[in-house]
């Protein structure tokens, strides 16, 4: 847990947090859309892995969910 929060983490708690530690908001700005941006192809690599069918699809939406929290 950081500030309270261990999962459902958004862009703007991000943006919060590091601002609580005395960080810039534009460079975790700058930091998170180019972590979105080289994201994006992983949910669509998930079947690289070997997981079964299933396992596949969770990890997929999971993946999309999570950067879409971050755009």
């Amino acid at each position: 847990s950081l500030y309270g929060r261990a999962n459902r983490l958004n862009r703007e708690w991000f943006v919060d947090a590091a601002e609580r530690l005395g960080l810039r908001s534009r460079a975790v700005v700058r930091m998170t859309d180019d972590l979105v941006d080289r994201a994006q192809q992983w949910p669509h690599r998930c079947d690289e892995i070997g997981f079964t069918t299933r396992q596949t699809e969770l990890l997929s939406g999971l993946l999309t969910s999570r950067i879409g929290t971050l755009k």
